[in-house]
């Protein structure tokens, strides 16, 4: 019974590892691609307009960086001013 359950945990851990490596491997070679699909998903999901203008950046590594810069969520419909939130620059680190 314990055998089974470590080679489950062991199969788990492997596919979850397998999903962060292709996840990395799309934002370090396609980061226009997870840009363009980060925008229509939190447009979709919010039911406001979701953008990054600037660039979008990732480097992968033992600290992986994530930049994105003129980022821009639309205020509602009520609201006076078009965006409810304008960013001019973010930078993400994730210290491994």
């Amino acid at each position: 019974m314990m055998q089974m359950i470590g080679r489950t945990l062991l199969a788990l851990c492997a596919v979850v590892l397998f999903i962060i490596g292709a996840a990395a491997a799309l934002l370090a070679f396609a980061p226009g691609a997870v840009k363009d699909g980060l925008g229509t998903f939190v447009t979709n999901l919010a039911g406001r307009e979701f953008r990054i203008d600037g660039r979008f950046e990732v480097e992968v590594g033992r600290q992986t960086t994530l930049t994105a810069a003129d980022i821009h969520f639309a205020n509602a419909t009520w609201g006076q001013a078009p965006d409810m939130v304008r960013v001019g620059q973010v930078r993400i680190i994730v210290d491994l």
